[in-house]
């Protein structure tokens, strides 16, 4: 008789441990789900800055910038109007946004994501748009997106391939914004 006992609180445990896997599996799936959506509703803000230039507009480190005071004076030109066109975009989002928007700040940190989408095909090094970035990042700076673009308030900045722009003739500069939960 007492293997009998044995053998139904052998064959309950049995049950008790593919109970308790099911239910650990099913936890696991569910994590697993909870976290897929909360990936797809990318709870990290964000805000995307697009702008469209031609290749003359578009300020390259190796590029030949030449000693002349004339060649000077077009280059700190064309960085001021790269300026001018990120505040006024910054200002036409902040007008635009439904959303109450905080400036970033010490405390309320970012971090700046540079992707470059050139008109066609060819070999090139996203960093050296750098001078056109940073002439972006100081309108965005104008506009009041941050108190300040010092290290102290964005982290970080990096630099990637987008893909084509989709215009042969147009460069495409997105600077995406994103917001630090630290």
């Amino acid at each position: 008789m007492s293997s009998g006992k044995t053998n139904i609180t052998h064959s309950e445990e049995l049950k008790s441990r593919s109970l308790q896997r099911n239910l650990s599996m099913r936890l696991f799936l569910f994590l697993i789900a909870w976290l897929r959506c909360l990936q797809l509703l990318d709870l990290e803000k964000q805000v995307k800055f697009e702008f469209n230039f031609l290749r003359k507009e578009m300020i390259n480190e190796n590029d030949n910038k030449g000693t002349t005071y004339g060649s000077r004076i077009a280059a700190n030109n064309t960085k001021q109007r790269l300026r001018r066109i990120a505040c006024r975009t910054a200002h036409e989002w902040l007008d635009q946004s439904d959303e109450v928007f905080e400036q970033f700040h010490e405390k309320h940190r970012c971090d700046v994501f540079v992707v470059i989408y050139p008109p066609k095909r060819f070999k090139y090094d996203p960093p050296n748009y750098e001078p056109t970035s940073k002439a972006l990042i100081d309108g965005l700076t104008d506009a009041g997106i941050w108190n300040d673009d010092n290290y102290n308030v964005i982290r970080r900045t990096s630099f990637e391939h987008g893909g084509l722009s989709g215009d042969t003739k147009m460069w495409k500069v997105e600077l995406v914004v994103k917001e630090l939960t630290e």
